[in-house]
């Protein structure tokens, strides 16, 4: 299971007990998700029998913190869709901070993606100084495209490149740097 010692962070494949944990955080995130919908405990558990979702458990010393969701998987172009919610109990505390790059080295070096992208709503500060400081770039603007609170927000598409998360992390030099950086 992948691991940094750092913070004790590690992620494994989302299981059908993981779901009550995965409710209760995604239902306290809706305000910063493009999708805003409360979910019940049965929705999920239909959802996750019938779509069979590609999500990892985030955990720090075996404690579910949050968890990560990839969608949009290209196999043939090689890249994939990322975000991340944590449990609000674990917000501001850097935890994303370790955990992100840790979730994309396995992305691009164990799944050899050559693209990772996301997503974040205009209002998500927090979210796009991190996205920013872990080494994604903008790629665009989808303007106006989310209704919210009587509103439209922009929603803004970021993006890494496998060479430029190596180059950002040091990975591949004779003597690498820390994967994260203190």
């Amino acid at each position: 299971m992948p691991q940094a010692d750092s913070n004790r962070i590690a992620f494994r494949e989302l299981q059908a007990a993981d779901l009550p944990f995965l409710v209760s955080v995604r239902n306290s995130c809706r305000a910063m998700l493009h999708d805003d919908r409360e979910f019940t405990p049965e929705q999920a558990n239909e959802w996750f029998a019938t779509v069979h979702p590609r999500f990892y458990l985030l955990t720090r010393d075996g404690a579910p913190i949050g968890y990560f969701r990839t969608s949009n998987w290209s196999e043939a172009n090689r890249n994939v869709y990322v975000g991340c919610d944590l449990h609000i109990s674990c917000r501001g505390k850097g935890l994303a901070r370790t955990a992100y790059p840790l979730f994309l080295r396995f992305l691009f070096e164990e799944l050899e993606m050559n693209k990772v992208s996301l997503e974040v709503l205009q209002h998500n500060e927090p979210a796009m100084r991190l996205y920013k400081r872990i080494g994604f770039v903008l790629e665009g603007v989808k303007r106006l495209e989310v209704r919210r609170d009587g509103r439209y927000l922009d929603s803004l598409i970021f993006s890494m490149l496998r060479s430029e998360f190596m180059a950002h992390y040091g990975i591949g030099q004779q003597q690498a740097s820390p994967l994260v950086h203190g």
